[in-house]
């Protein structure tokens, strides 16, 4: 089991400069600032406003779509982010939303496209990185999987997830392959993941089962128990962590 969770992006796009009126643009930038401070119903009013008078200003289409996007309004999200990126196509967080929105329509290659993208407009981005890596494993591609997951993790070693779901992916090959080094690095990431998600059931249950692997029972038993008292809310977790520990006794 790995983590699933989406990225989500939530940086704004710089302003351009549209033809329009200086007035109109000023009175829509104005507008756009406005629209910061309000809940996000006022402020979907004021950014249309800003939209009338400045059509092609990135930052008021950005937020639209970023709006309806966490209202979970993703049929209008989605409208706006391919506005956005039709204004500039190289627009990485318009793309790595778009994907996420894609991503949970089960809509894997289109979102893959997208995750592409941003990584073409900035090839350090770990959200597209990440997201375009758990495509891949969810595609059965295990080296380009991995291949990504370690790309995340020299962008930013501290990204959990990355951590987490590439000692997974190396586990399941280690496991696989009979390949100690794979099982040597696996133990090595997911440690790294259970430091950074101290209270993650998951990444304590994975790493036991990496030193299961390499015949650490005595080690693995405390990170049983401990990802057994992080289950609340999640019984079918617990019930694998319990039958494991049964398994052992």
């Amino acid at each position: 089991m790995r983590i699933r969770v989406p990225l989500l992006a939530i940086l704004f796009l710089p302003l351009s400069l549209a033809a329009v009126p200086e007035a109109a643009r000023t009175q829509a930038k104005a507008l756009y600032q406005t629209s910061l401070r309000q809940d996000d119903i006022r402020a979907l009013e004021t950014l249309q406003k800003a939209r009338e008078l400045d059509p092609e200003n990135p930052d008021v289409v950005y937020r639209m779509g970023f709006l309806y996007h966490k209202m979970n309004r993703t049929r209008e999200a989605e409208i706006y982010y391919n506005d956005v990126i039709e204004m500039h196509a190289c627009m990485e967080k318009a793309h790595n939303n778009l994907g996420s929105i894609l991503l949970a329509r089960n809509d894997q290659e289109r979102a893959a496209e997208h995750y592409m993208a941003a990584i073409r407009c900035n090839p350090a981005s770990v959200v597209a990185i990440y997201n375009l890596a758990n495509i891949r494993s969810d595609q059965g591609k295990q080296t380009e999987a991995i291949d990504l997951y370690k790309q995340a993790i020299a962008r930013n070693p501290g990204h959990a997830r990355s951590q987490h779901n590439l000692g997974l992916m190396l586990l399941h090959r280690g496991q696989e392959k009979e390949d100690p080094e794979s099982l040597k690095e696996s133990e090595k990431h997911l440690r790294i993941a259970v430091k950074l998600m101290p209270s993650d059931p998951l990444a304590h249950f994975n790493l036991a089962n990496a030193l299961l692997s390499m015949g650490k029972s005595q080690e693995a038993m405390p990170l049983l128990r401990r990802a057994d008292s992080l289950c609340d809310g999640r019984p079918s977790l617990r019930k694998k962590i319990r039958e494991k520990i049964e398994s052992l006794r």
